[in-house]
C-alpha cells in the first residue's frame, strides 16, 4: 500500500487538473518579421497576424500564422505584391473565417492603400480589396459588423482618421474621414454596445501639445457624434480603446507631456468622453488594453525596466488604475508587445523581438498564466505611478467623404521558422502550507471540515485509494463541510481553483 500512494498521488493530479501551459516562441525568417495582433481561435489555438519577410510577394508581405495551444505551428500564409504590404488587425468573422486589415503598396489608387484581405478557416483567400485616395492610408483596425458587412479604421485622406464601412463581399458601402486643418491618425477601433464606433489615435490639429490623444465617437452610419483630446504640453498618443462595463472608454497610449522620457499613459473616461481619471506608469509606451472579470485592465506594450533596452511589458491594474502587478519579458537587445488575449488560465502576448529567432526581428509570442508568469527570460518590474494633470479639450473636429476602391491581385505563399525558447506544462500547484486546513483529520465519522485560507470559490472532489472519485461539490466559502459516507481509510482531497490546484490525504478512522 505504501507503494501505491505515490502512484495514486500522480494520477488524480495529472489526471483530474487541467494543466498550466507557459511558453516563449519565435515566428520568422533570416530577415524581419512583425507580430501586430493575436486571436484565440475555436479549437483553443491562436492566429497570429503581422508583416513578414517571406512571402512571394515584394520586401514584406501580411503574415498569417496558426498554431495550436502549445504554440506550435500548423500552417502560414502570406499576402501582398511586387512592393510593401502590411498586416495589422485580423478578426473572426460569422462563417468562421477571418478578416484581415493592414496597407499594400503594390495595388490601389496612391502610395499606399487600405487593404481588407477576407480568408476561410484555414487562410485560404476568398477576395482582398484595397481602399484610398492618391496620398497615403492605412487599415489599422477592422470588425465584422451587424449586418455582415466590414468597419475598418485607419489614417488617410487629407492625412485623417479614416472610416471605411463596406458591405460582406468588400465593396465599398460609405468611408468617412474626421479631423482638423493639420493631420491626424488612428490606430485603434472598437465597436461599441450602441452599434456605433469609438477610435483613438493622435491629433496635430487640436488639443494643448505637439499632439494630443484624439478620441473620436461615431454613429452606425459614420456620423460623429463627439470628439475629444486628451494630453500635455508634449507628445501624446492614444494606441487602443476600449467601452468599459460601465458605458465608459479607457485608452491606452504614452506621453512625455508629464516627464522626462516616454511613460505608459491610462485614460478613464464616461460614457460621453469626459474625464473621469488618468495615471501615468514610469518609463515605457502602452499598445493594448482589455477589461478584466474583476472590473480591472491588463496592459500591453515595453518598458525600460527588463534586462534589455526595452522588453514586453504586461501590468495589471485595478479598476481606477492602481498597479496591481508588472512583468517583464524579453532579452538584451529589445523586445516590444503589440497585442494580447486573455485566456481562461492567462495570458498570450504577440509583438517583436531583436534578441531571439533566426532573424533581425522576429515575431515574438508569450504565454503567461493568470499572473503574469511565463516559463523564462521574464522579471518583475516596479514603474512609478503618477496622476497627470491631464488637459481635455472638446475639438472642431470636420468630418469629410472620398476614396477610391480596388480589386488587387492578390499573390499567396507560406513559409517561416518556428523557435522554442522555452515551454512548460505542468500543474498551477498551489503551495499547501498555510492555504488548506482541514479538521478533524482523522475523522471518526467521515465528516470533514474544510477551511481555505487564500480563495473561497471552486471544486472540491474526493478519491480513493484506486483513484475512483467518490465526491464531488463546489464550494463558495472560506469554509464548508464535506460528509463522505464511506467506510475507513485514506481518501485524497483535491481542491480546484482558478489560482491553482491543492491535494491533501484525508484519512476516516471509525
Amino acid at each position: 500500500m505504501k507503494i501505491l500512494f505515490p502512484f495514486l498521488f500522480l494520477f488524480i493530479v495529472a489526471d483530474e487538473t487541467e494543466a498550466q501551459v507557459k511558453f516563449q516562441k519565435t515566428y520568422g525568417s533570416l530577415a524581419s518579421d512583425w507580430a501586430s495582433t493575436v486571436l484565440q481561435t475555436s479549437d483553443s489555438g491562436f492566429i497570429i497576424c503581422g508583416t513578414t519577410s517571406f512571402g512571394a510577394g515584394g520586401t514584406h508581405d501580411i503574415g498569417i500564422l496558426k498554431t495550436d495551444s502549445n504554440g506550435v505551428l500548423k500552417w502560414t500564409k502570406t499576402f501582398g505584391g511586387g512592393n510593401e504590404d502590411r498586416g495589422y488587425d485580423i478578426k473572426k468573422t460569422a462563417d468562421g473565417g477571418f478578416i484581415v486589415s493592414g496597407s499594400t503598396e503594390s495595388f490601389g489608387a496612391g502610395k499606399s492603400d487600405a487593404y481588407l484581405i477576407k480568408i476561410d478557416s484555414i487562410g485560404n483567400l476568398q477576395w482582398s480589396k484595397t481602399y484610398g485616395g492618391t496620398g497615403n492610408d492605412l487599415g489599422y483596425s477592422v470588425h465584422q459588423t451587424n449586418d455582415g458587412g466590414y468597419i475598418v479604421a485607419g489614417s488617410g485622406i487629407n492625412n485623417h482618421f479614416y472610416l471605411i464601412k463596406t458591405y460582406s463581399d468588400g465593396n465599398l458601402q460609405w468611408t468617412k474621414t474626421y479631423g482638423g486643418t493639420w493631420s491626424e491618425d488612428v490606430f485603434y477601433m472598437s465597436q461599441t454596445n450602441d452599434g456605433g464606433f469609438i477610435l483613438s489615435g493622435r491629433t496635430y490639429s487640436f488639443g494643448a501639445g505637439k499632439s494630443d490623444i484624439y478620441l473620436v465617437k461615431a454613429a452606425s452610419d459614420g456620423t460623429l457624434q463627439w470628439s475629444k483630446t486628451f494630453g500635455g504640453t508634449g507628445d501624446d498618443v492614444g494606441s487602443s480603446v476600449q467601452e468599459t462595463n460601465d458605458g465608459g472608454y479607457i485608452i491606452i497610449g504614452e506621453t512625455n507631456s508629464f516627464s522626462a522620457g516616454n511613460n505608459i499613459y491610462l485614460i478613464k473616461t464616461y460614457s460621453n468622453g469626459n474625464l473621469q481619471w488618468s495615471k501615468s506608469y514610469q518609463n515605457g509606451e502602452g499598445y493594448a488594453i482589455k477589461q478584466t472579470t474583476d472590473g480591472g485592465f491588463i496592459i500591453a506594450g515595453n518598458t525600460s525596466f527588463g534586462s534589455g533596452a526595452f522588453d514586453i511589458g504586461l501590468m495589471k491594474t485595478s479598476s481606477d488604475g492602481v498597479l496591481q502587478w508588472s512583468k517583464t519579458f524579453g532579452g538584451t537587445n529589445g523586445d516590444i508587445g503589440r497585442s494580447f488575449e486573455q485566456l481562461s488560465d492567462g495570458y498570450i502576448i504577440v509583438g517583436s523581438s531583436w534578441t531571439f529567432g533566426p532573424g533581425f526581428v522576429d515575431m515574438y509570442c508569450v504565454r503567461t498564466d493568470l499572473n503574469g508568469n511565463t516559463a523564462c527570460n521574464q522579471t518583475t518590474s516596479f514603474p512609478i505611478v503618477t496622476t497627470p494633470n491631464t488637459i481635455v479639450t472638446t475639438p472642431a473636429t470636420q468630418v469629410s467623404s472620398g476614396g477610391v476602391m480596388g480589386n488587387p491581385a492578390t499573390q499567396t505563399s507560406s513559409g517561416g521558422v518556428e523557435t522554442t525558447l522555452c515551454f512548460s506544462n505542468g500543474i498551477n500547484e498551489l503551495t499547501q502550507e498555510g492555504v488548506i486546513n482541514v479538521y478533524p483529520n482523522p475523522s471518526p465519522d467521515g465528516i470533514f471540515t474544510v477551511q481555505c485560507l487564500k480563495f473561497n470559490v471552486g471544486k472540491a472532489e474526493v478519491f480513493n485509494v484506486f483513484g475512483k472519485k467518490i465526491k464531488t461539490l463546489n464550494f463558495e466559502h472560506e469554509t464548508f463541510n464535506i460528509d463522505l459516507n464511506a467506510p475507513s481509510g485514506i481518501y485524497f482531497l483535491q481542491l480546484k481553483t482558478k489560482e491553482g490546484t491543492a491535494v491533501r490525504k484525508i484519512i476516516i478512522s471509525k
